[in-house]
C-alpha cells in the first residue's frame, strides 16, 4: 500500500502478489478482502485493468461475508465504508 501511495507502480504490484497469496490461508473475511483490494489497487496502478477488476470483485465478495466467531482479527476495522472512502478516483 505504501508503494502505491508513493507512486512506485511496478514495486507495488510485485509486493502485492505475495501478500495476496497470504489471503488464501486466511480464514478472516475482512483480511481476505484487504489483501484482494490491495492487489486490485496495485494492478490498477500498473495499468492491468483485468486483474484489478477481478480482485476488486473478489474483495467485495469477501467483505460481504460475516466474520467467524471467536473475536476480531487485525482486519476488523476494515469495512465497506472505510474502503469506499479510501478508494482512488
Amino acid at each position: 500500500m505504501q508503494c502505491v501511495d508513493l507512486g512506485y507502480r511496478a514495486e507495488a504490484f510485485q509486493l502485492a502478489k505475495p501478500a495476496w497469496s497470504t489471503a488464501a490461508t486466511s480464514t478472516t473475511p475482512r483480511a481476505v478482502a484487504h489483501y484482494e483490494a490491495t492487489l486490485a489497487n496495485a494492478a490498477a496502478q500498473d495499468d492491468d485493468r483485468r486483474m484489478a477488476t477481478k480482485h476488486l470483485a473478489m474483495s467485495e465478495v469477501a467483505i460481504g461475508k460475516p466474520a467467524a466467531a471467536g473475536g476480531d482479527s487485525w482486519a476488523a476495522h476494515h469495512s465497506p465504508g472505510r474502503w469506499a472512502h479510501g478508494c482512488p478516483a
